[in-house]
């Protein structure tokens, strides 16, 4: 992962298994990891890693879904969510307004703006695949203002720092291992979530309000956190 301020680190995760990569006052951003094995080097390493499938972006009236597995082998869009507790489904090329937050696709891509975030969701394949998703997601983040965020990736965008990154070796057989250490608070099991809405971490701002309490907001996500 690029972290902000172009800092790195590699994160694999669980298998099928939901986490927090974003939380802010009012806003969540949920991914999903799934394991998958693959060749790299040429054919001459075998790799047991993993990759992003789902992405869920939530606020308190909204919620957006992006599915790999419901991507088909034309790559077409599909999203869903609601919108004050309605359904509703996008195809390509679809826009959907829910308040302060809009959903925009085009044939294979969908981007989530808010006031604070913009969200792009892009398929792409798991090249040289043996087992697992075939397909993955990548998602690019952008933070259009000051909030204070948490979260695997969040909290970059507050406190940016160099995490722990897997070494590949030229040829073999070899697990990925990095869990994002040392560029996030705690640990991976403290972002682990029970399910895809789930706004409830360890490192929750999701219930907190920007103005309310800056100390109380400041402990949620670090001792040592620099507020912007």
């Amino acid at each position: 992962m690029r972290l902000a301020s172009n800092k790195h680190t590699d994160f694999r995760g669980l298998n099928n298994t939901y986490f927090n990569f974003i939380s802010s006052p009012g806003f969540s951003l949920n991914i999903k990891t799934e394991f998958s094995d693959f060749y790299m080097k040429k054919g001459k390493l075998l790799v047991h890693g993993s990759f992003l499938t789902e992405a869920h972006i939530l606020s308190t009236n909204f919620h957006a879904s992006y599915y790999i597995k419901k991507i088909g082998s034309s790559n077409v869009v599909w999203v869903n969510g609601t919108c004050n507790n309605l359904l509703f489904k996008l195809g390509p090329m679809k826009n959907k307004q829910c308040g302060d937050y809009k959903v925009n696709t085009n044939y294979s891509s969908a981007t989530v703006n808010t006031p604070d975030w913009r969200i792009t969701i892009t398929p792409q394949p798991v090249y040289f695949h043996i087992n697992g998703p075939s397909k993955r997601i990548d998602i690019r983040v952008v933070k259009k203002t000051n909030i204070i965020s948490a979260g695997i990736l969040g909290q970059s965008f507050t406190l940016a720092r160099e995490g722990k990154v897997d070494d590949y070796p030229e040829s073999g057989e070899f697990t990925t291992y990095s869990m994002a250490e040392g560029a996030m608070d705690g640990n991976y099991m403290d972002y682990k979530l029970f399910y895809n809405l789930d706004t409830n971490g360890k490192y929750s701002l999701f219930n907190t309000k920007y103005n309310e309490d800056v100390q109380k907001i400041k402990e949620q996500v670090a001792d040592s956190i620099e507020l912007i």
